[in-house]
């Protein structure tokens, strides 16, 4: 799990196996296995498992890159 928190730049969870609650700012989406979610990380956001199996899940960081503009989304 990663508790809410903040920073720079931008996440996206994949959610290997089990279900997941990400939440970010005042929205809280679930996630199944083989699901992904898009997060801006100035928001305060994080993940839990909300299943009764382990989850496992990757997370990819990287910084803001100037002049690009990205929207909360679910992929």
């Amino acid at each position: 799990a990663h508790p809410p928190h903040q920073h720079e730049g931008q996440e996206i969870f994949f959610v290997l196996e089990g279900k997941a609650e990400v939440v970010f700012g005042e929205s809280t989406h679930q996630l199944n296995g083989g699901e992904a979610v898009h997060v801006n990380c100035e928001i305060l956001h994080g993940i839990r498992n909300i299943g009764s199996t382990p989850l496992r899940y990757a997370v990819i960081i990287a910084k803001t890159i100037a002049g690009l503009s990205l929207v909360n989304c679910l992929i």
